[in-house]
């Protein structure tokens, strides 16, 4: 017990520190570090991890946290719907940005995916399981920058070879596309009530 107070005195120090320190070369600095810190420790105490949601419910049927993960697209999907006719109806500019989705789209989501189970966690998963001191991890985060750097220096070949890009809000009107997106993640949501 006596080691786990040393140690957690410790890493409280050293983030005092460093916030500190950070505060006296930018102000923004130590928000963004404590934001951080507080980031991983909610992230790192809640286990979240959006691939094993998924992927936990096909391997083991565990439904609650995929059902929590749906419920977080179903409430951010009305969120962002609502912000946005507001933004229209009241003559301000959409602000965000969005690809047109077409086979790199589906080539790149297999892929990731793939990764993300080789890995046993999304992006999140794998900084927090870094930070739990599990080798495994650090060579996947290896892995996920020479991805990551090989998949920007070889964008513009994949714009190219794979075409035929679907831009879905420029073809249908804004309310049927969240009217469905929110029919179907509710209709999955309320299928897997129940553990």
């Amino acid at each position: 017990m006596r080691k786990q107070w040393f140690l957690f005195s410790l890493g409280l120090l050293v983030m005092i520190s460093v916030a500190w320190y950070l505060s006296r070369q930018a102000g923004g600095l130590a928000g963004a570090w404590l934001f951080g810190i507080i980031f991983g420790f909610t992230l790192q105490r809640s286990r979240f991890c959006m691939a094993s949601m998924l992927r936990d419910y096909f391997l083991f049927g565990f439904k609650q946290p995929a059902r929590a993960l749906f419920l977080l697209m179903l409430v951010t999907t009305i969120g962002f719907t609502i912000v946005r006719v507001w933004r229209q109806a009241t003559g301000h500019t959409i602000v965000g940005y969005w690809e047109p989705w077409g086979w790199g789209t589906v080539i790149g989501g297999l892929l990731f995916g793939l990764g993300m189970v080789l890995a046993g966690g999304c992006a999140s998963g794998m900084l927090m399981r870094m930070g739990e001191g599990y080798a495994m991890q650090w060579l996947a985060f290896i892995a996920f920058l020479l991805g990551t750097g090989l998949a920007v220096w070889l964008f513009p070949w994949w714009q190219q070879a794979l075409r035929a890009p679907v831009d879905l809000a420029t073809r249908f009107p804004l309310w049927g596309l969240a009217t469905t997106q929110i029919a179907v993640l509710t209709l999955i949501w309320y299928k897997l009530r129940g553990e």
